[in-house]
């Protein structure tokens, strides 16, 4: 895949609500995890990695000379003092508009593949090779689409695209997504994986757009919003989130079209 890995991180969450992390020094230690994780994985040969609250990357780079075969590229700004009700969705668009316009790896390569930075996603190099497989496309994202909870009434959100891993050309993201953020209020309920999957679906009739992954995502770690409910849990490693990917797995295999 000739397309940069960027790794989009926010150190200091500087009082954001609804974290599951918030202490500095833990969810440094965590980002370093998961680029080590990338570092070592011989599926990622370029990674970008920016982060958005000024933080200090000396421990990053740091680590990257470790790994003098691995081109890997550091982002620093300091974007995340915005209104703190605006929420992740708006941070986290704003630093890829950011990438976008910064960062000389993605524009070589004219496109990037987005992974969430504070936790790894195990089987990257089964994701990748499946975005190969299926080019020519401009945006490859995974998304639900079911009526499932609407029927149950439970109020969850059965239309949304996956934006912890996506790849999409620059030309596809400046036509489609640039400049959005401030659209996004998760207070709202204006987030970033509903943008994601109105674009995706209206695109997908005349541009090409793959929306659906063959192979499910396997994520480890913990994730940033809180617990929600009983199966949608922040600990990727749990046993419930295990036994969803594996429900997951094999629907993807027997029922292709139910998009659960």
């Amino acid at each position: 895949m000739t397309f940069p890995l960027v790794m989009t991180a926010a150190v200091d969450p500087k009082g954001m609500p609804g974290l599951s992390v918030n202490d500095v020094s833990e969810r440094a230690n965590q980002y370093l995890g998961t680029l080590r994780f990338y570092l070592e994985n011989p599926a990622v040969p370029q990674i970008v990695f920016v982060e958005n609250s000024g933080y200090d990357l000396a421990a990053f780079r740091e680590l990257a000379t470790q790994y003098p075969d691995k081109q890997i590229e550091f982002l620093s700004c300091d974007r995340n003092d915005y209104p703190r009700h605006l929420g992740k969705s708006y941070g986290e668009m704003w630093i890829l508009d950011y990438v976008v316009d910064t960062s000389q790896s993605v524009q070589a390569a004219s496109g990037f593949t987005k992974v969430t930075g504070r936790f790894p996603i195990l089987n990257i190099a089964e994701l990748l090779q499946e975005a190969e497989q299926r080019r020519p496309w401009e945006l490859f994202c995974d998304n639900k689409d079911h009526p499932v909870y609407d029927w149950l009434q439970l109020g969850w959100n059965g239309h949304a695209c996956d934006t912890r891993f996506f790849l999409v050309t620059t030309d596809f993201y400046r036509k489609h997504f640039y400049g959005r953020y401030t659209e996004l209020d998760d207070s709202q309920g204006k987030l970033v994986e509903s943008l994601f999957f109105q674009v995706a679906r209206d695109t997908a009739r005349t541009e090409k757009v793959v929306r659906r992954f063959r192979t499910e995502p396997q994520y480890s770690g913990k994730a940033g919003h809180v617990q929600i409910s009983i199966i949608g849990v922040n600990d990727y490693d749990s046993r419930t989130a295990k036994t969803k990917r594996a429900i997951r797995r094999i629907a993807r295999k027997l029922l292709p079209w139910f998009w659960f």
